[in-house]
């Protein structure tokens, strides 16, 4: 009973900031009052009506579909070959995946990026291959952590030893036996990846330049602008979020438990 309770504050909790949101895309006048007076569409017009904002969009997307080709191609044969031969370096890579994202926040990793762009790479600061790059290692361990874990559940040195003793070699057991193993790992590492990408603020404020500013960057500018606007513009971030929760479950069961 006292669980039940809890997770239902719990949901509550999570729940409020999206009604509230919803309350403020299509309410009227909101200033100083519990709730908005009135019901309008303002809000919804003006982000439907806004180049920029789109634009913003698309660089979003862009920018997450980029950071996740990257992880695409550095994570597979990074923990395939930690999972393959484990010891101390699997060891630190997991403790480096797991504390990572708490002890380096993005902001510090933004100050890190803005002070090695500020010497001859200084051409570069404020472009998308920048945006891309900075997004891509910061949503690392969030692919890096899901794969390992799926490859060392299901013992990836020896699925390689059995491909290899009936005769496929180390890259073709790797690519036909280990790395189907770890599908699900990869599926929801795909779905924390873009998640990350999309609704990260403090390291694209930092080096994100004027022509590649990314959809949070001009939600934040819109809440100084008109209250209305800016909660219609969040809420594409909120459905984006869930959708992409639950694709990424979905896809992730297996067969039997999705139909």
């Amino acid at each position: 009973m006292i669980a039940r309770g809890v997770v239902t504050a719990y949901l509550l909790f999570l729940l409020a900031p999206v009604v509230m949101l919803a309350i403020g895309a299509f309410g009227g006048l909101w200033v100083a009052t519990p709730l908005p007076e009135g019901v309008t569409l303002r809000g919804v017009d003006a982000l439907f009506a806004d180049p920029v904002l789109w634009r913003a969009l698309a660089t979003s997307a862009t920018v997450a579909l980029g950071a996740l080709a990257v992880n695409l191609a550095i994570v597979p044969p990074l923990a395939g070959a930690l999972a393959v031969r484990p010891g101390p370096m699997l060891a630190l890579v997991e403790l480096l995946v797991r504390t990572g994202p708490v002890a380096v926040p993005s902001g510090v990793l933004g100050f890190a990026l803005v002070a090695v762009l500020a010497g001859p790479l200084s051409p570069l600061q404020g472009s998308l291959a920048v945006l891309i790059a900075a997004h891509a290692v910061l949503a690392l361990p969030y692919m890096l952590a899901p794969v390992l874990a799926d490859l060392g559940e299901r013992d990836a040195a020896g699925l390689l030893r059995m491909a290899t003793s009936l005769g496929a070699g180390p890259v073709r057991g790797f690519v036909t036996i280990v790395l189907p193993a770890a599908r699900g790992g990869l599926i929801a590492g795909t779905a924390a990846v873009v998640a990350v990408s999309i609704g990260e603020f403090q390291l694209t404020n930092l080096v994100a330049g004027f022509l590649n500013r990314t959809y949070p960057l001009l939600v934040a500018d819109g809440f100084q602008r008109a209250t209305g606007y800016a909660c219609a513009a969040t809420l594409p971030l909120v459905l984006l979020a869930f959708a992409n929760a639950l694709a990424g479950r979905s896809i992730g069961r297996p067969k039997e438990q999705r139909a």
